[in-house]
């Protein structure tokens, strides 16, 4: 998440920028010239006036709105719940969270394997790294049928909830285990 972060904070720079230097010359020039300007032009251009007049204010404001939904996104549940929702719901993010999810997955099982962690136990471990609510639901389900000796590709094969690749991958590398 460090590369959205680092274009988020460019943009907002960049757009402060334009609103601090840029917009107060074109308001300059339009003054200069008495033109009738657009309506959604002036709403531009009164709001960049507003921000230099008062940026102390609108920069405090900025920082406590930033300080309050931080502490609401890393603090409370049930806020952490909706948007988890919400993100899932996007039809591009919802697969790059898919992908995501199981990377992670794959990348911890591993590892826990190669240490020597039982196959139960690492299953367990590796359930709370699910961004998704219905793979750790699933992963539930994973665990006791491997616990009843039902293969591991069989295992997220019966959940009908992770996708047929990732149950192919499953099924490749469980025979290395054997």
């Amino acid at each position: 998440l460090t590369y959205p972060s680092v274009v988020i904070s460019a943009m907002t720079l960049i757009a402060l920028m334009m609103v601090v230097v840029v917009i107060p010359k074109v308001a300059d020039m339009y003054d200069r010239m008495q033109l009738e300007i657009p309506l959604y032009t002036a709403i531009i251009l009164n709001t960049s006036v507003f921000i230099n007049q008062h940026i102390w204010f609108v920069l405090g404001g900025a920082v406590a709105f930033v300080s309050v939904l931080m502490i609401l996104i890393f603090k409370v549940r049930p806020v952490q719940v909706f948007l988890k929702l919400a993100i899932s719901k996007m039809p591009i993010i919802r697969n790059l969270f898919t992908f995501y999810d199981l990377a992670r997955f794959c990348r911890s099982e591993s590892l826990l394997y190669t240490h020597g962690v039982p196959i139960l136990s690492s299953l367990d471990i590796s359930t709370s790294i699910f961004f998704k609510v219905q793979f750790r639901r699933a992963m539930v389900s994973v665990k006791e049928a491997v616990q009843k000796g039902v293969s591991i590709k069989d295992a997220f094969e019966q959940t009908k909830v992770f996708p047929p690749f990732f149950v192919q991958l499953v099924g490749e590398k469980e025979k290395r285990l054997v």
